[in-house]
């Protein structure tokens, strides 16, 4: 298990913006995703940060 950095299609609310979550990695990449349950007070300051970083990611224009 590593905490691995990948653009989600959804995780609590957020798209688009990769985020570091712990998954379980194979020859063939990420086989799994370990998804942690988070308290209100987590989960507010995870959209406050992805909303940062999809911000400045924006500003990228990839």
């Amino acid at each position: 298990m590593l905490s691995v950095s990948q653009v989600n299609e959804e995780f609590e609310g957020i798209t688009n913006v990769p985020l570091s979550l712990p998954r379980i990695v194979g020859r063939a990449g990420i086989v799994a995703t370990l998804m942690p349950d988070l308290d209100e007070g987590e989960r507010a300051a995870l959209k406050r940060r992805a909303e940062v970083i999809g911000d400045y990611a924006s500003k990228l224009r990839f």
